[in-house]
């Protein structure tokens, strides 16, 4: 997690305009996670993150990950139908 948020840092130092998004994203997925794991009554935050969709036990069990991968893929494919149809508008100089 701290890889992860030093990443994102290094980032916004590089590009500020770019990496402003994936910084604020990185820290409150970071946040909800860290509170997750601090009280029993926040344990649901931990689902809502990115670091929560796995469980390392039940994998290891055998247990089945298909429906947490269907939903990555899905996430991926509308965010990059969406990306396609915003800058697909935008009139870029080659």
């Amino acid at each position: 997690m701290i890889l992860g948020l030093t990443i994102s840092l290094d980032g916004f130092a590089e590009d500020a305009n770019g990496s402003v998004g994936a910084l604020y994203a990185d820290i409150a997925f970071l946040l909800m996670n860290m509170l997750g794991d601090a009280s029993e009554k926040l344990q649901y935050l931990n689902r809502l993150t990115i670091y929560g969709f796995y469980d390392p036990v039940e994998l290891v069990h055998g247990g089945d990950i298909m429906a947490v991968n269907l939903l990555y893929i899905s996430i991926i494919a509308i965010l990059f139908a969406s990306a396609v149809l915003v800058f697909k508008k935008k009139r870029l100089p080659l």
